[in-house]
């Protein structure tokens, strides 16, 4: 069988939301999770029925209602995960990325999507087998049920859970100098022109620069169980135009597929209480890509500028008012 890297590098799955032309594929991986995954909690005679009568269609109502996201990797479905306000609905593997942690990563994505519009603990019904997966990650069980299959209404034995799963922690990249590496991918991906090949910046030089505790310039890492998924910097230097300013964040990335899920947020307001009790009492940031993060994080707005032949909006937050 084949199987994925052990812990599962986040930045080889590409998640995204599904369109009804994948519904074949995800259907596809719904089979395959369950039939390998689930037979070890369920008789034979359940396995053998579990999917009669049942199609592709019915992803079709999570699909085109936006609920569903899918991770893939070299085209290939390897799980998905649906939501609606205060419930994550689906959340399957295929059983080769079972353990790989992309389990969890997709979890993330349900619960943050189930956040929306609700407050209070998150419900997921789960399956006997999945039952410590969600315990792990904060859920308790609150109800024994079952489902119904098949022309004899055979029962499925599952369990209501709910909880309150942790968000991403953030620690000093100083924490995890074995991170620079991976990061320095992150980089040279995410701004080529700048660092990539012939570009006038070094990543490595720059990360290891950030590798500070308490002094600038500052780098934190957002984790997602222990899997790096985000980056943020503090650095006394920002815009050449404008060297009376500072300090400025900057070097702000989350992996795509996670983010709206809160991870920038994260990573910004720890980087302003590291900033204020550094005695920093003012912060700057001149983007052109994150203006809804900064406002949504009570940052104002200054004037546009102009950098590098882009155009950026300038923003300044005072700290410790």
């Amino acid at each position: 069988m084949k199987t994925l890297p052990e812990p599962l590098a986040l930045d080889t799955i590409t998640l995204r939301p599904a369109v009804l032309a994948d519904a074949p594929a995800v259907f596809d991986a719904h089979r395959d999770s369950v039939l390998h995954l689930c037979a070890r909690a369920y008789t034979p005679a359940q396995m053998a029925i579990w999917f009669d009568g049942r199609t592709a269609g019915i992803h079709h109502p999570a699909i085109e209602a936006g609920q569903m996201t899918l991770a893939e990797r070299d085209g290939r479905v390897l799980g998905f995960c649906a939501a609606v306000p205060g419930e994550v609905t689906l959340l399957f593997v295929r059983p080769e990325a079972a353990g790989s942690g992309l389990g969890s990563r997709l979890l993330h994505v349900a619960v943050a999507h189930a956040r929306r519009g609700h407050d209070g603990p998150v419900t997921v019904v789960a399956t006997r087998n999945s039952q410590r997966f969600y315990e792990r990650h904060g859920f308790a069980a609150v109800e024994h049920s079952f489902f119904v299959r098949g022309a004899s209404d055979t029962r499925f034995e599952v369990v209501v859970m709910r909880g309150a799963p942790p968000a991403a922690q953030i620690v000093p990249l100083a924490e995890r100098p074995d991170l620079v590496p991976l990061i320095r991918g992150w980089f040279e991906a995410e701004w080529p022109a700048w660092y990539g090949p012939g570009g006038p910046g070094n990543a490595l030089h720059d990360l290891q620069a950030y590798a500070q505790h308490d002094a600038l310039p500052l780098g934190l890492v957002a984790r997602l169980d222990n899997h790096p998924c985000g980056f943020m910097a503090l650095k006394r230097e920002g815009l050449a135009s404008l060297p009376h300013l500072g300090p400025w964040v900057g070097a702000a990335l989350v992996l795509p597929g996670l983010r709206r899920l809160g991870i920038g947020r994260a990573l910004l307001l720890e980087l302003e209480r590291r900033a204020a009790a550094l005695g920093e009492t003012r912060l700057y940031c001149a983007t052109a890509t994150a203006a809804s993060l900064l406002e949504r994080c009570g940052w104002r707005r200054l004037e546009r500028v102009e950098h590098g032949g882009q155009t950026l909006a300038l923003y300044d937050k005072p700290l410790g008012g």
